[in-house]
């Protein structure tokens, strides 16, 4: 029997399971750090529980066979697929747009050696994810872990030379909330409270999911709705820093980042395109990954857009599992391969 087996290689997560699963499994895509691959210390400034860990894929490309190859093992030991097994697996890696395709090819070519299985073929998440949506035109914003992709592609083919990358995701607004959870905890006569709930690691991307809001205009001074954290005895306003802490995706410096937000990194995307076809990526605009969930993100972003850019067309889609999308498009475009005896 072969086993075909999808995995999206994320900068924080690896997606990854065959295609008559309705969901992928999913592992944090780090190894143990050694002397030689020392993770980012800026990132683990801001997120002390990254010590010791080497996030390879954390800047949106793609490392050497070795390096993926204990990753990809990983997901093997977790499916338990042996050595006989390896044989008869195809794999389906899903890469990130920026990697020119010969480093795709020879990655591919190393890593099949490496690992021993049948088959290991690569696609570009961006792209399948708009061919999916029947698209051959548009531009994919995909906010993932650690760095934010601005790939545009046009009838079906990435402009790869106009793709602009940002070190801002997930990960960024995490680091916010704590932050904004430490300053509450000087400030606060619950001082443990706070100081508690900041450096649990849980509870901080328990916040980050369920209560995290982008609002909606920037210019609007009302205060959204403040949510509490309630765990067991515990009762804990957040006040404002579930709205505050996404902020960091569209001003960057609120943690020190020196580096582009989304919606600069969009518009620089589009104004470096031909004026032909600008029009064109603008009027589909897709979120996609982990990062894009956050309630609101959608509509802020298409705002903020057709306030900076009112000579063109502006459409931003969402999707409601845009951590997997990449994913579910791969299983419905690869046919299971029946039982043979």
């Amino acid at each position: 029997m072969q086993n075909q087996l999808i995995i999206d290689l994320g900068t924080g997560f690896l997606k990854y399971g065959y295609p008559n699963q309705s969901k992928p499994q999913i592992m944090p895509a780090y190894l143990k750090a050694t002397d030689d691959k020392m993770g980012d210390q800026y990132l683990t400034m801001l997120d002390p529980t990254r010590a010791g860990k080497f996030f390879p894929l954390e800047n949106g490309n793609l490392p050497e066979a070795d390096v993926l190859k204990p990753l990809i093992l990983g997901i093997f030991d977790r499916l338990g697929l042996g050595g006989h097994q390896r044989v008869a697996t195809e794999v389906q890696l899903l890469v990130f747009s920026p990697v020119d395709p010969n480093h795709v090819y020879q990655v591919c070519d190393d890593l099949r050696a490496l690992l021993g299985c049948r088959k290991l073929l690569a696609a570009y998440q961006q792209l399948l994810a708009l061919l999916f949506l029947k698209k051959h035109t548009g531009l994919v914003v995909d906010i993932g872990h650690s760095v934010t992709l601005v790939t545009p592609i046009y009838q079906g083919f990435l402009l790869r030379e106009h793709i602009i990358d940002t070190a801002v995701g997930g990960l960024y607004v995490s680091a916010a909330l704590r932050r904004l959870l430490e300053e509450m905890a000087k400030e606060s006569t619950r001082y443990s409270d706070y100081a508690k709930l900041a450096t649990d690691v849980k509870a901080v991307e328990y916040v980050k999911r369920n209560f995290c809001q982008v609002r909606h205009d920037p210019r609007d001074k009302t205060t959204p709705r403040e949510w509490n954290y309630r765990r067991k005895n515990l009762n804990i306003p957040l006040g404002t820093v579930t709205w505050r802490a996404p902020e960091v995706l569209f001003d960057p410096s609120l943690i020190g980042i020196s580096d582009t937000g989304i919606v600069d990194a969009v518009i620089e995307s589009i104004e470096q395109v031909d004026i032909t076809i600008r029009r064109e990526l603008s009027n589909d605009i897709v979120l996609i990954g982990g990062g894009s969930m956050i309630l609101g993100l959608r509509e802020r972003l298409e705002l903020e857009l057709q306030r900076k850019l009112p000579h063109l067309p502006i459409n931003v889609y969402g999707l409601e599992d845009a951590l997997s999308f990449a994913w579910q498009c791969a299983v419905h475009l690869v046919e299971p391969v029946s039982k043979q005896k």
